[in-house]
């Protein structure tokens, strides 16, 4: 599990360190399920004894698990591509703006995205580059930051903070085949849909001396 996982917390994504292999159905109730790696996910330790602080040992469920992450997704901006429902509001200058939050991450969206917070899609946070392909069914192509206009960045629209972009799994009725139907809220998007980090290509890092 921790090799499939790439040694990976699911919740905080820290690589590495005291890593514990978490049992969705508890381990002491589900013999049969104890060694398939599908009835797993791989936890630091702290976040592992947090979640059996708080729904105990014994009788655990996958819907335990995956509220407990939603829960620990809200609690700090994020700074991953991450599957998530919003709630929203209008912006009180700009009505065709919509102020969205997911816990501490504030963004805003269209008025074409859905009011409710019933609809799954991806929030793309600052300093990512995103593909061509993800711009155009965003209808942002050539309207990002960076010389090729593909790179998200925080932007106030009218004094309110926007800490990202918003891939919605359906627009105006009309479903993103690029968003895949399996991922739940709270799940991290792989590279490979085409999001990856920016680097800055200019930042020179410091040389090291013996005073270092």
């Amino acid at each position: 599990m921790k090799e499939d996982s790439n040694f990976t917390c699911d919740i905080c994504n820290v690589r590495g360190g005291d890593l514990i292999s978490h049992h969705l159905y508890s381990y002491s109730d589900n013999e049969e399920l104890r060694t398939d790696t599908k009835n797993g996910v791989c936890l630091c330790r702290p976040h592992h004894d947090e979640f059996h602080k708080k729904y105990g040992r014994g009788k655990n469920t996958p819907e335990q698990y995956y509220e407990f992450r939603i829960q620990k997704r809200k609690e700090n901006p994020l700074t991953l591509p991450t599957v998530i429902t919003y709630n929203s509001v209008e912006h009180p200058e700009m009505p065709h703006i919509r102020i969205a939050t997911y816990g501490a991450t504030q963004f805003c969206t269209g008025v074409h995205y859905p009011e409710n917070n019933t609809m799954l899609g991806v929030f793309i946070p600052d300093s990512y580059i995103v593909s061509d392909e993800l711009l155009e069914d965003m209808q942002l192509k050539g309207m990002l930051a960076g010389p090729e206009k593909n790179r998200v960045k925080k932007t106030k629209f009218r004094g309110v903070l926007s800490m990202g972009i918003f891939y919605g799994a359906e627009c105006e009725g009309k479903e993103y085949q690029r968003f895949d139907k399996n991922w739940r809220e709270g799940d991290i998007v792989p590279e490979s849909w085409g999001v990856r980090l920016w680097t800055n290509p200019e930042y020179v890092p410091p040389l090291l001396t013996n005073d270092n």
